[in-house]
């Protein structure tokens, strides 16, 4: 007999409980009687293929202690040989209560500084070496740590399948299984007024109706908006092309079916790293108080959808796999059906100086580099830039018309330099700029950048034009190695500098080479 202990309540949502389902799917192929056991009756909710207990049917839950106790009683009662908890209430207290039963203990948890007392171990987020190593030493070396990606367990019934089209385009919403949609309704009702009729928009409603009154509304108005439940999910996320909502198991979900998403966490165990996120092939990530700037992130999705191909095809390009095995994987762990895999050995990587051109990927790692202070301060615009404007520049015209490269050494980003050809008053120019994005970063590295840059832009008949803070002595310096000069020798040139640079800067002085 194997026992699930989790959470079907509304305030956290379905998502503990579904993946306790599926995991118990996988398990009852091993011919084992399984029994779910929660708070208290939800029958809405409840799947009827698995026999359900209740806890507290007449009180409330009161303390980690006390429910462990009382989860004892019932692995001693129905013979229980195995556990398997999947609840963020319960920690080591509760296991080690739970394990002087001498049954085998399987913990789920999303965080890895959490302590546990337990046989397997369960953290399919995409974790860094650090993490990993803390893991490592909070665990006896008999304890299985099923760690990673591979390990996320979803929905067998999820279908890769991608409907866009020139001629439509389906984007979706969905807060997550206790989400409140209220969230949406400021976005959703401007992006309703301001998109073309091919755009269809989906919400997605689970166990939270709050302000469905108010959707529907906009539904009897608004012909390409509809509101579907959770039963549809499956079929509304096959069609979908952009997914907008929280990143709980979402975020694994989306990069097995390759879907382009809007992202933001609801909460605490849903914050993930940016770069975790990036190697699962998700790029857009915001705050949730940023939905309420729903006039930018309108403007996001339109040049999401233009760029939609090429976006697509950089998110997903080689990214780390995800796949609908997870929840087969921990079954045939438990069960012991399991075999170790060998670690692959890492390759050394020689010392390399790499120059090449960004993608979507170094997204986060050009702002943070752009919006350092030591960078900013010596540019024209010296203001911090936020996040969805430089999301709607990323994907602009505007900066599609650069060359923008990535320094790299030793694996490590040491600067981004950028050029473009430029047309003012019917004379080519070249412009550019850099900036730095490692303190390691030496001037030497710096000039050897930006020497190769003048070499693939080397052309006789157009000029380079530039533009300096008079307080910045290295740039400077950089520039009149380079054989950057202040003495025009075209009147016009100097001209077209001040036209294109706003000759009002009084703090700046431009050059030509």
């Amino acid at each position: 007999m194997i026992l699930i202990r989790t959470n079907l309540d509304i305030s956290i949502g379905l998502g503990h409980y579904k993946r306790m389902l599926r995991l118990a799917r996988e398990l009852k192929k091993f011919d084992k009687k399984i029994i779910i056991l929660i708070d208290k009756p939800n029958y809405e909710f409840e799947s009827k293929e698995f026999k359900h207990y209740y806890l507290y049917e007449k009180k409330n839950y009161q303390s980690e202690i006390l429910d462990a106790k009382k989860t004892k009683e019932i692995v001693n009662i129905y013979r229980v040989t195995q556990v398997i908890v999947d609840d963020y209430r319960f920690g080591f207290k509760w296991e080690k209560i739970v394990k002087s039963t001498k049954i085998k203990l399987t913990v789920f948890d999303d965080f890895p500084e959490n302590k546990h007392f337990c046989d397997s171990y369960v953290n399919f987020k995409l974790l860094s070496e650090e993490e990993k190593k803390k893991i490592d030493k909070s665990f006896n070396k008999k304890t299985k740590l099923l760690i990673g990606p591979k390990y996320s367990i979803l929905n067998k019934f999820l279908k890769k399948k991608n409907y866009y089209t020139d001629t439509s385009f389906n984007i979706t919403f969905y807060a997550g299984g206790g989400g409140d949609s209220k969230i949406f309704y400021k976005l959703i009702k401007n992006l309703c007024l301001k998109t073309e009729k091919n755009i269809k928009i989906n919400l997605i409603i689970s166990m939270n109706k709050n302000y469905l009154n108010k959707y529907q509304l906009i539904q009897k108005k608004y012909k390409n908006f509809n509101i579907y439940f959770k039963d549809k999910y499956l079929e509304i996320m096959s069609k979908t092309n952009l997914f907008i909502g929280c990143q709980g198991n979402a975020i694994y979900e989306n990069s097995y079916l390759k879907k382009l998403s809007i992202f933001f966490p609801a909460a605490r165990n849903q914050i993930n790293d940016i770069s975790k996120l990036n190697a699962l092939g998700h790029f857009f990530i915001i705050k949730r108080e940023n939905l309420s700037d729903y006039l930018n992130i309108t403007k996001l999705i339109k040049n999401i959808k233009e760029n939609f191909l090429q976006v697509s095809k950089q998110s997903f390009h080689k990214v780390n796999q995800v796949d609908s095995r997870g929840s087969l994987r921990i079954a045939e762990s438990i069960m012991n059906k399991i075999t170790k895999n060998k670690q692959k050995k890492l390759k050394k990587i020689n010392k390399k100086f790499v120059i090449r051109k960004i993608n979507l990927k170094d997204i986060f790692q050009y702002l943070e580099a752009r919006n350092c202070k030591i960078n900013r301060l010596k540019m024209l615009n010296t203001n911090k830039i936020n996040l969805i404007d430089h999301y709607n520049w990323w994907l602009s015209n505007e900066f599609k018309v650069r060359e923008t490269y990535k320094v790299c050494f030793e694996n490590k980003t040491l600067l981004f330099i950028w050029h473009k050809l430029t047309k003012i008053n019917n004379r080519k120019y070249f412009i550019g700029g850099w900036f730095v994005k490692s303190s390691l970063c030496k001037i030497s590295d710096i000039l050897i950048a930006l020497k190769w840059q003048l070499k693939v832009t080397k052309n006789k008949n157009i000029k380079w034009l530039a533009i300096i803070n008079k307080n910045n002595s290295v740039v400077l310096k950089l520039n009149k190695l380079l054989g950057f000069k202040k003495e025009f020798a075209s009147k016009k040139d100097l001209l077209n500098a001040k036209y294109y640079f706003k000759s009002s800067i009084k703090n700046f002085d431009y050059f030509v080479l």
